[in-house]
């Protein structure tokens, strides 16, 4: 009899045995589960149920998370771990020096670079002026590229004396042809 009674031990009865009574942590409910340390540990008997284990999931999932860049409080579900409140915060939050590729305001500072080409080569610039004004008043004609024909042109100076005197040329030829200017 001894030997069926141990032979017992390895059937239904003691699993039983290493069952623990446990507590729902979403409802409250008491419900059996194993006794083993790999359900403790990976959390699997924390709920008496797989709609118990989504219902506390979604409930934890909303959280309060602080504004890296204006500071105010707002609540997200969202698992990426947000930064901003809104994605004027975060477009603001990466303007001027706050940007990686800010390179101390030139950018911004046209008017400072517009005036250092003023003073560095004031005949270019009266020329390009001139040139400028010469089309809106009608004086002179954009005309297709000289050597491609594409209708979308600038003016080309070979010669910064002359300010009327100009070649059209497209985008693509333009930067090829100012090696042989005359300063």
């Amino acid at each position: 009899m001894d030997w069926i009674e141990n032979q017992g031990e390895n059937t239904m009865h003691s699993q039983k045995r290493r069952m623990k009574q446990a507590v729902c942590q979403h409802c409250g409910k008491a419900y059996q589960t194993r006794a083993s340390a790999y359900y403790e540990q990976t959390g699997r008997a924390k709920y008496c149920s797989r709609s118990c284990m989504a219902a506390a999931k979604h409930a934890n999932a909303i959280r309060a998370v602080i504004c890296a860049h204006c500071g105010k409080t707002f609540e997200t579900s969202r698992s990426d771990n947000p930064r901003y409140c809104s994605r004027s915060c975060a477009t603001s939050a990466r303007i001027g020096p706050r940007n990686g590729n800010w390179k101390g305001g030139i950018s911004f500072d046209h008017y400072h670079y517009r005036l250092l080409q003023k003073q560095r080569y004031p005949q270019r610039v009266r020329a390009r002026e001139i040139a400028y004004q010469a089309i809106r008043s009608g004086k002179l004609r954009r005309l297709p590229c000289e050597i491609c024909g594409a209708e979308k042109t600038v003016a080309h100076h070979d010669d910064y004396s002359h300010p009327l005197s100009v070649r059209w040329l497209c985008s693509e030829h333009h930067p090829r042809s100012s090696g042989n200017r005359k300063k």
